[in-house]
């Protein structure tokens, strides 16, 4: 469920975006060039989604494989990437 909060999060901020962006300041060009909350809910909740995402993969093929460091060097991977 995690997964899904996070990702609810993030639409509603997209959508908080879109009305600061269209709504609030429609005609106005300056409103357009700021970011407002995207710098954040793009690539910072990206980057949380994916870790949890890939992290837990890496306890799926722990769990399949029994063997700590292949799962260790994946998740080794998925941080260093």
């Amino acid at each position: 469920y995690t997964v899904f909060v996070f990702e609810t999060v993030q639409t509603i901020l997209c959508g908080v975006d879109v009305s600061y962006w269209f709504f609030t300041g429609y005609g106005n060009l300056i409103k357009l060039s700021n970011p407002y909350i995207s710098a954040f809910d793009g690539p910072m909740m990206i980057v949380v989604i994916s870790v949890i995402v890939q992290w837990f993969f890496c306890y799926q093929i722990y769990s399949l494989s029994k063997s700590w460091w292949l799962a260790s060097l994946i998740a080794a991977v998925c941080i260093c990437l």
